[in-house]
C-alpha cells in the first residue's frame, strides 16, 4: 500500500504544478518571442488576447487609445519564425494578409521594422502600440511590460 502512495503524490504534484504554472504571469508569448507595449489596458493578457490582437481582430483598446502593431520582421530567420509562430504563414503569407485586411478596410497596417531596437523605438513614440521582439538577450523596459497568462483562453 505505501508503494502505490508515492507514485499517486508524485502524479498529483506534478499535475498541481502543471496547473499552476498554466496560470503563472510571463512576458514572454513564446521562449523566443516577447511582447511588449505602451499606454494599452493595464491587464493581463491570455495568448488567444494576444493573438487576436496581432492579427488584428481588435482594433481599439479599452482605455480609447488605437491598437498599433509594430512586427520585428524583416527578410531573415527571426521574421520566418514569428511568421510561423504567431500568424502560421510563411513571410509572403503574413504579408498578404495583411493587405487583405487593409483593402478591406478592417484595420490598418502594422508597423514593420528592421531589428528588436527599432521596435522599442517606435513603440517609446506611439501610445496604443504593442510590439514583438524576437530573440531579444535584454529585458525590455519596465514601462513597456505586456503581462501574458500561459493560458490560452
Amino acid at each position: 500500500m505505501q508503494s502505490i502512495k508515492r507514485p499517486i503524490s508524485v502524479i498529483v504534484f506534478v499535475g498541481l504544478l502543471l496547473l499552476t504554472s498554466n496560470f503563472a504571469i510571463c512576458q514572454n508569448y513564446t521562449s523566443r518571442i516577447s511582447i511588449v507595449g505602451n499606454s494599452i489596458d493595464n491587464k493581463t493578457y491570455t495568448v488567444g488576447e494576444v493573438q487576436s490582437i496581432l492579427k488584428g481582430k481588435i482594433n481599439n483598446w479599452k482605455n480609447g487609445n488605437r491598437v498599433l502593431i509594430v512586427l520585428r520582421f524583416n527578410e531573415d530567420r527571426k521574421s520566418e519564425y514569428l511568421a510561423r509562430e504567431i500568424y502560421n504563414k510563411s513571410i509572403n503569407g503574413v504579408k498578404k494578409y495583411w493587405l487583405g485586411l487593409v483593402f478591406q478596410g478592417r484595420t490598418d497596417a502594422p508597423i514593420f521594422a528592421a531589428d528588436n531596437e527599432e521596435v522599442l523605438r517606435l513603440l517609446k513614440k506611439r501610445k496604443g502600440a504593442i510590439g514583438v521582439l524576437v530573440d531579444y538577450k535584454n529585458t525590455p523596459p519596465p514601462e513597456l511590460t505586456v503581462k501574458i497568462s500561459k493560458s490560452r483562453q
